[in-house]
């Protein structure tokens, strides 16, 4: 199975950490990938020589301590000559330099060549995972994310068996983590709790940690992030001590291990006293992040079909109905639409409009930008009685008479 595979000095990274504004490095416990980041080539640039890494590797333990990187040989082969060139003068030709009994190797084994699933995924991502779940229970109790951090899969390991290495690691975690806390969402949550907190008086762990009454809580949530913060004020000292040999890269992955225990045991405790189930909390704030943001520059005006969607408020919907429209002549060949009925007898449909048989026909645009969609909203008002007076008979709005 090895055929597949070459491997190099773990050296041969840093080439790509030095380059962030050209290479995305992602690593995780038994795993990483380095690309080159979109926008950074002309994606109409279809020649030979144009510029193209997507590299997927795993790490392997040495005989002398270290650990060299498994690169996945057909994804070198596609990369571009320009890139497949850096690797060459590190890679490791001696078969006789690894351990054999190497758990780490074996997992991205398992998972990248044998297509084994049941690998559990590595430290990062599952601190990305617990973070995205307290951040659900926050914004759907308070309105805001625990933590403002978009993307924590772009952490690292360090990358290199050194003290330099593990406090850089560390510092990058404290830029996403600690720094990553919103000051804001510790004071809403702690008025639910009624704890007083004047968190712009505090720093954000000393605010955070109020909000914990069980000693026991606070000491372990806290905990993890003051070593964050300890390894942090090392990396960014005006003197640090020279670099020491040193384990960074198991170091690191227990620090992060022990930073998700922590934060599972916050997520537990916060959403058991928000009385907030977790799992619908991550279904609600998956959702919620796909309404639309509205332009309010541009409202809607009252002759625009949409606004008949205003009569839906105070309705009760008895029946929905969704399904393809029959194709008329003029019409598109394929088109879904949505029919609810009200309680009182009223309905409403909704459709999709765009003018894209006017760019069709004309043939004058090929930018997406002149694609415009609307949606048309039919309003079928409800029944009256003979008896009802209707107010006006030039009414056009849609709405149901007082």
């Amino acid at each position: 199975m090895f055929r597949f595979l070459k491997f190099f000095q773990p050296a041969v990274l840093a080439m790509f950490y030095n380059q962030p504004e050209k290479y995305s490095m992602q690593t995780d416990e038994f795993e990483g990938r380095v690309r080159i980041r979109e926008g950074y080539v002309d994606p109409t640039d279809d020649s030979p020589d144009s510029a193209y890494l997507n590299v997927s590797f795993g790490f392997r333990s040495c005989k002398n301590g270290e650990w060299a990187i498994a690169a996945y040989e057909p994804d070198l082969a596609r990369s571009s000559p320009e890139e497949r060139r850096l690797w060459s003068g590190f890679e490791i030709a001696d078969d006789q330099a690894f351990n054999d009994d190497d758990p780490r190797f074996r997992k991205w084994i398992s998972r990248y060549i044998m297509g084994s699933w049941e690998v559990e995924d590595g430290p990062i991502a599952a601190l990305d995972r617990v973070v995205e779940q307290i951040n659900a229970v926050a914004q759907c109790a308070v309105g805001c994310p625990l933590f403002v951090v978009t993307d924590l899969r772009r952490l690292c390991f360090p990358s290199a068996q050194n003290t330099h290495r593990y406090e850089d690691a560390h510092a990058d975690l404290y830029r996403l983590v600690v720094d990553g806390l919103n000051k804001e969402a510790i004071g809403r949550i702690a008025n639910r709790f009624g704890i007083v907190i004047k968190a712009g008086d505090k720093r954000t762990i000393d605010a955070l940690e109020m909000l914990f009454p069980s000693g026991s809580i606070r000491a372990t949530v806290r905990a993890p992030l003051d070593r964050i913060s300890e390894q942090r004020r090392r990396a960014s000292h005006k003197e640090r001590a020279p670099a020491q040999r040193f384990p960074a890269f198991e170091e690191f992955e227990k620090d992060v291990r022990t930073l998700i225990g922590s934060i599972e045991l916050a997520r537990d405790d916060l959403a058991r006293r928000l009385d907030a189930n977790i799992e619908r909390c991550e279904k609600r704030a998956s959702a919620m992040r796909c309404l639309p943001v509205f332009d309010e520059t541009r409202p809607t005006q009252p002759n625009y079909a949409i606004s008949a969607a205003q009569n839906l408020l105070g309705k009760h919907v008895v029946s929905v109905r969704t399904g393809e429209v029959i194709a008329t002549p003029d019409g598109p060949e394929q088109m879904e639409a949505i029919v609810l009925e009200f309680g009182d007898g009223s309905m409403m449909s909704i459709e999709a409009a765009t003018n894209i048989s006017q760019i069709v026909r004309d043939g004058s645009s090929t930018d997406q930008r002149d694609l415009h969609v609307t949606f048309y909203v039919n309003y079928v008002p409800p029944m009256l009685p003979f008896s009802a007076t209707i107010k006006t008979t030039d009414d056009t709005s849609g709405r149901e008479p007082a």
